[in-house]
């Protein structure tokens, strides 16, 4: 199912590029996080609330290539209003449009277009949306991240979520090799925390679970 999702945002940005005269070079990765990754997160929001979540298990991270990077931040919010508008039907117009060129263009195979489809009629709803390009955090890191989320009701695996990460390529360096490196700050902290490195360490959910 993440990959039909994949496949449907790559051609909901083909139609930005094509029908709003967008000139967008992405290129998306899909992750899973390991049991290990998610155990960890899981015992140390357990710590914070009762009732912790893990919301980004499936991840889709889109990073905007070879875009000078004012552009690329609007690229990044008119991806963002695509994706919620369409697969989300938060803009019925929008959507409407989309469906329209999917069904008349010669663009999308036959295949895509069944896969497509079968995408449109999955429920979605949008939870959990940060914005750390306005509001970037301590160490510099800079990202867009919102949840997809398929309703309880969906026939198609109710109750999952997948995590959107859209930045530039500058950001996605800073984010993997900078200040913002997730090895230097994030190594056990939650996503939302912005506090140093050395009030953590020592405090690996994973050796203190037996304790």
């Amino acid at each position: 199912t993440v990959t039909y999702i994949t496949i449907t945002i790559m051609h909901i940005i083909k139609w930005l590029n094509i029908s709003k005269q967008a000139n967008i070079d992405i290129i998306l990765h899909g992750r899973r996080k390991s049991l290990e990754s998610d155990l960890t997160k899981l015992l140390r929001k357990s710590n914070q609330t009762l009732s912790a979540k893990i919301k980004d298990r499936f991840g889709l991270r889109g990073i905007l290539l070879n875009i000078p990077e004012e552009r690329a931040v609007e690229y990044i919010y008119l991806i963002e209003d695509a994706i919620t508008g369409i697969l989300a039907a938060k803009n019925r117009k929008m959507r409407k449009e989309f469906i329209d060129w999917v069904n008349t263009t010669n663009y999308v195979t036959t295949i895509n277009k069944t896969v497509i489809d079968a995408v449109l009629k999955i429920p979605f709803d949008v939870d959990g949306r940060k914005d750390y390009i306005k509001k970037q955090k301590s160490n510099g890191y800079k990202s867009l991240h919102f949840i997809l989320t398929i309703e309880p009701y969906s026939d198609v695996i109710p109750g999952s979520h997948l995590e959107v990460q859209l930045r530039s390529k500058k950001m996605d360096n800073d984010a993997n090799h900078g200040t913002a490196s997730h090895d230097q700050y994030k190594q056990y902290l939650d996503d939302d925390l912005d506090c140093p490195d050395d009030s953590i360490q020592g405090n690996n959910p994973l050796l203190n679970v037996f304790v």
